[in-house]
């Protein structure tokens, strides 16, 4: 079974950027704003999120503090996440504040999709999450 990448991202051209990176070998779902995150990561349950920060009505950095505050509601967080997720964004100077609040990784763009690839399969191997049923 493949596993999941929730892409989340405004911007269409980086989407089809990243689903041209990932769709021969993972399930891909997509977001385009805050809101749509939290909602494909009800829906969807991703193995691993690829989130932007910049963004309309929800930025990335909400989503992020979201996500891993029901986590830790759920007992399922505790120092790392149960989801990765992967800050993918334009924004150089938040990287604290991510990390801080708990993303995996911190990628600048642009970026070589290779080169992030390799990253998000690195990530899901430290992580050893397993792919959702």
């Amino acid at each position: 079974m493949k596993r999941k990448i929730l892409i989340v991202d405004d911007d269409a051209q980086n989407r089809d950027i990243l689903k041209e990176a990932f769709e021969d070998a993972y399930e891909l779902a997509e977001a385009i704003d805050g809101n749509e995150a939290l909602e494909q990561y009800i829906s969807f349950s991703p193995d691993i999120i690829l989130l932007d920060i910049m963004m309309p009505n929800m930025n990335g950095k909400e989503v992020l503090r979201i996500i891993r505050q029901s986590e830790e509601k759920a007992g399922l967080y505790i120092g790392k996440g149960a989801v990765p997720i992967i800050m993918l964004t334009a924004a150089q100077e938040a990287w604290f504040e991510s990390f801080k609040n708990g993303c995996d990784l911190y990628i600048v763009k642009p970026f070589e999709a290779i080169k992030l690839r390799t990253k998000v399969e690195e990530v899901l191997s430290l992580n050893k999450a397993t792919p959702h049923a």
